[in-house]
């Protein structure tokens, strides 16, 4: 079962998602994709550890499925890991959403990758 502030979790060995029902129901349709597709992730690649990993392979996924994908995506990661403190793997999020949006033309995002 995920911990408690934690919205979701896989068991490599069944392949079985668990969501916290305390949490789950915050999360946005588009948020709960990105949860579900991180986990899938973990699954696949039979690593339970590497988040930034899998949430690489999650934004791949959705970036630019609708309005505001990018910073969508770079909130969530930035509320799951506020209470670690994980500084990496949000810098990691703002890098693929800087990225995703400067290969689409954005100057703003070229000019901001630049000092990233």
């Amino acid at each position: 079962m995920p911990g408690e502030s934690s919205p979701a979790c896989v068991d490599i060995g069944t392949a079985t998602v668990s969501v916290n029902t305390l949490v789950w129901n915050f999360y946005t349709p588009f948020e709960q994709q990105v949860i579900l597709l991180h986990e899938e992730c973990h699954y696949l690649t039979g690593n339970t550890t590497n988040e930034i990993e899998c949430d690489k392979y999650a934004f791949r996924r959705v970036a630019g499925t609708e309005p505001n994908s990018l910073l969508k995506f770079v909130a969530l990661i930035e509320q799951l890991s506020a209470k670690s403190n994980d500084v990496e793997r949000v810098n990691a999020a703002w890098k693929m959403a800087l990225q995703y949006a400067a290969r689409r033309g954005s100057g703003e995002a070229k000019r901001i990758l630049k000092q990233f």
